[in-house]
């Protein structure tokens, strides 16, 4: 019994021990670790040992690196040499731009030498268009997905659409092509213009069998219009093309005492004409709707009208007076006059005189500026119509 009493108490004073030393170890820990995490002496990193520094290529010239070669050949297989050959990129139309960005057309353009032979180098992989487009003959085209390193295409040009008929005398005509896939915006078009004779007979030649086209026909004093699309076989075609005269909008330009102004230019969406000796113009070939009549001549004050409709209308156009004089008691950096809405500024230099050389008829007010802008001199003038106002005297302040 003594012994084993004897023993369980030397147990009990091992578990104190080590029961009271636990926490102190677990301190120390804590301790070291914050102190290693603060060290500002950390040991250096070992060098790596590595070769000398590639210059970095950049992606787009690694992608870069196709080539399109190709020829141009007639019906009969027979080289022709100097037609114009283009290569689209329908991508890099930039029809809708972000802000702050350019638009990039990447476009490309070459000429057949001597044995009909055309090369495009340094092309990225992606969807092109190939057209030749001879002077005299139908154009050619192929869509082409570009991948290889190397590409070689023939390109036969086809048999070409005459096309002939009637329509109104001098009319003017726009044969646009149009080509599946490609857009429209931002690229040339392939597009043939004819113009009729007096009688109103028309001829155009090189339209392309394989490609739909439209017509634009504008002629004096009738609506334009386009129509179409079309597309006919090669051979030679008849098409007649009928225009209608629309609406007019007749009228008489005067000045402000009533006198009729001749020679003024009258522009009427997108038709226009001259004033006649007695002062009345006539604009035929209009659309039924509401847009802004402008009246403008040499010497005169430019007349906007809003909200026009096709009819008739008197504009008055109101000749333009000189003003010009100078400026006392200061020197003076510009001279400031209010017309309608907008106000104007002019700099005088190191003169002391000016001269404004056309205002509207009526009062006005003219306003002397420092360099600062600040108004240092006023002055109120009666500006009577196609007349001059000299001698006025500014006194600054």
């Amino acid at each position: 019994m003594p012994k084993r009493t004897n023993l369980r108490s030397r147990l009990k004073e091992v578990g104190w021990i080590f029961a009271g030393a636990a926490p102190l170890a677990f301190f120390w820990m804590i301790c070291h670790e914050r102190t290693s995490a603060q060290d500002p002496y950390p040991p250096r990193p070992r060098a790596i040992l590595r070769g000398p520094d590639v210059a970095p290529r950049s992606p787009v010239a690694s992608r870069a690196s196709l080539l399109l070669t190709g020829e141009v050949v007639d019906p009969e297989g027979l080289p022709v040499a100097h037609v114009p050959v283009r290569l689209v990129d329908p991508e890099g139309r930039g029809d809708v731009l972000a802000p702050g960005r350019t638009r990039e057309i990447r476009d490309l353009d070459a000429r057949t030498d001597e044995s009909g032979r055309f090369r495009f180098a340094g092309l990225a992989p992606g969807r092109r268009f190939l057209i030749a487009q001879p002077d005299d003959r139908a154009a050619a085209c192929v869509e082409l997905a570009l991948s290889d390193p190397e590409t070689h295409h023939r390109l036969e040009l086809p048999l070409p659409v005459s096309l002939a008929g009637l329509t109104q005398s001098r009319a003017r005509l726009s044969f646009v092509c149009r080509i599946p896939g490609m857009p429209s915006t931002g690229h040339r078009p392939l597009e043939r213009q004819a113009v009729a004779d007096e009688s109103g007979a028309y001829r155009v030649d090189g339209l392309a069998p394989s490609l739909a086209f439209t017509v634009r026909v504008e002629a004096d004093g009738y609506r334009s219009r386009i129509f179409g699309p079309y597309q006919f076989p090669s051979g030679r075609q008849l098409l007649d093309f009928d225009l209608d005269t629309g609406l007019t909008l007749r009228g008489t330009v005067r000045d402000g005492g009533g006198r009729p102004v001749a020679g003024a230019r009258v522009v009427f969406d997108d038709a226009r004409t001259l004033s006649d000796a007695d002062g009345t113009f006539l604009l035929a070939g209009l659309a039924d709707r509401t847009t802004t009549l402008t009246t403008s001549r040499d010497g005169h004050i430019q007349t906007v009208m809003t909200a026009v409709r096709p009819g008739s209308i008197d504009v008055t156009l109101p000749r333009a007076a000189e003003v010009s004089g100078r400026i006392t008691g200061g020197r003076a950096r510009y001279i400031s006059f209010t017309l309608g809405d907008a106000r104007y500024r002019m700099g005088l230099g190191d003169s002391d005189t000016f001269r404004i050389p056309s205002v509207p008829p009526g009062p006005l007010r003219l306003d002397v500026e420092d360099a600062e802008c600040r108004v240092v001199g006023t002055v109120m003038v009666e500006a009577p119509e196609g007349g001059c106002v000299e001698g006025v005297e500014i006194q600054l302040r």
